[in-house]
């Protein structure tokens, strides 16, 4: 089994041209811009909901990045998109 050291290693020739703190900047940017321009209150959204475009916005971030070809970020961003509707039915 890889040490952690090889695994983060591995993930940033994998998906990321820049720092990680760029990319940590950037996520945080993107879920402020989410939290301050909602209609409604941010907080007031199901936590489904909140989690879904956090993890999308992170996805964005990493593409903007990182390799916007990867296509494990496409899939991960219509597998977050896919999982509030998935939620909501089984209520």
């Amino acid at each position: 089994m890889q040490n952690i050291e090889q695994l983060l290693d591995k993930k940033a020739e994998e998906y990321t041209r820049g720092d990680y703190q760029d990319r940590a900047r950037m996520t945080q940017a993107l879920k402020t811009v989410l939290i301050d321009e909602a209609v409604e209150p941010y907080e007031a959204l199901d936590p489904v909901v909140r989690e879904s475009l956090e993890m999308i916005m992170h996805k964005i971030s990493r593409i903007v990045n990182g390799d916007p070809y990867e296509p494990d970020h496409w899939y991960d961003i219509a597998g977050y998109a896919s999982l509030v509707p998935r939620q909501m039915e089984k209520r």
